[in-house]
């Protein structure tokens, strides 16, 4: 199959948060605790015959060690999701990010902590998909955009958010962990977007629909970003946009 992904990434702080709970996983990279914080988008291709997989997380706002906890996701996905993920790979890695995560809680006497997860991963002709909390996955075909991801929230009253009914770092022996599992084709001229709800709380469907159907993916990237804060930036923003490419006759 020849097919490629041109992707990028970005994760900002926005303008009222001290410090960026979000972290995401592209190609193996992630955002380890000591390092500098992105200042552009970050860009590159992909043969989808590589099996990549991409993710965004979101530590709980307000949570302790949010930060932490959105760390040892993305880290136990480059250690988990070496290119052959699929669905069953996927929920072995939700079992054991929970359980890193719920490990640090115990051994660092932190009462609360945890993180969302969405995750993306291709393979051949095929998209696998699962997602935890409320960081969001969405599929937009050129005129269509459409969520792919489940939130788990409960339903809020008007004008209000409601609280997460699902995210990583609960004790395992709980037994409560339900991850959002699903799969479908993926074809070219197809773009999913992976995002927090930094950019989701800040900007409606249409905004995002306008802006990627206008835009390459870098630029979209820059620009989703751009709105959200313009519209108040209210909370970390990171999202990860991939746009799959027929390669046929470039070779």
């Amino acid at each position: 199959m020849n097919v490629q992904i041109r992707y990028a990434y970005f994760s900002h702080i926005g303008k009222l948060r001290r410090i960026n709970q979000d972290n995401y996983f592209c190609q193996g990279y992630y955002h380890t605790l000591n390092t500098p914080a992105l200042v552009a988008p970050v860009t590159g291709t992909v043969r989808i015959s590589h099996n990549p997989v991409f993710g965004v997380f979101d530590g709980l706002g307000g949570e302790e060690k949010g930060e932490v906890a959105a760390f040892l996701a993305a880290k136990a996905a480059s250690e988990l999701l070496c290119g052959e993920s699929r669905s069953e790979e996927m929920n072995q890695y939700c079992c054991e990010a929970n359980r890193r995560i719920w490990e640090y809680r115990s051994t660092h006497g932190v009462s609360r902590m945890g993180t969302t997860a969405a995750l993306l991963s291709f393979s051949g002709d095929m998209v696998y998909l699962c997602n935890i909390g409320d960081t969001r996955i969405y599929r937009f075909d050129g005129n269509c955009l459409q969520q792919l991801s489940q939130d788990h929230v409960i339903v809020p009253f008007p004008g209000m958010k409601g609280p997460l009914t699902q995210a990583l770092g609960i004790a395992p022996e709980a037994g409560a962990l339900e991850p959002y599992f699903a799969k479908g084709k993926s074809l070219p001229g197809e773009k999913y977007l992976l995002c927090s709800d930094g950019l989701t709380d800040m900007l409606t469907e249409e905004d995002i629909t306008r802006i990627l159907s206008k835009n390459d993916v870098c630029d979209a990237v820059r620009k989703l970003t751009e709105a959200a804060l313009q519209r108040g930036g209210r909370d970390n923003i990171t999202l990860s946009l991939c746009d799959i490419e027929s390669t046929e006759g470039l070779e």
